[in-house]
């Protein structure tokens, strides 16, 4: 989740705000970042062989049920 202060994507600036959102929504882009912190990007793709074996992916998906 991107937070952006008092009606940024209404004011002057909202083109680029926008073109930095749709950069980070890439799952090119998103998925080095959740594994670097350790999030769950809320964009995913279609789970590989080795993802679904992973012990903290699975613990993921059991809270998010």
């Amino acid at each position: 989740m991107m937070i952006f202060p008092h009606y940024a994507l209404g004011g002057s600036k909202a083109a680029q705000i926008k073109k930095l959102v749709q950069y980070f929504r890439q799952p090119a882009h998103l998925q080095p970042l959740a594994a670097k912190h350790y999030l769950t990007p809320t964009i995913q793709s279609p789970v590989s062989a080795e993802a679904s074996t992973d012990p903290l992916y699975l613990q993921v998906q059991a809270q998010q049920r």
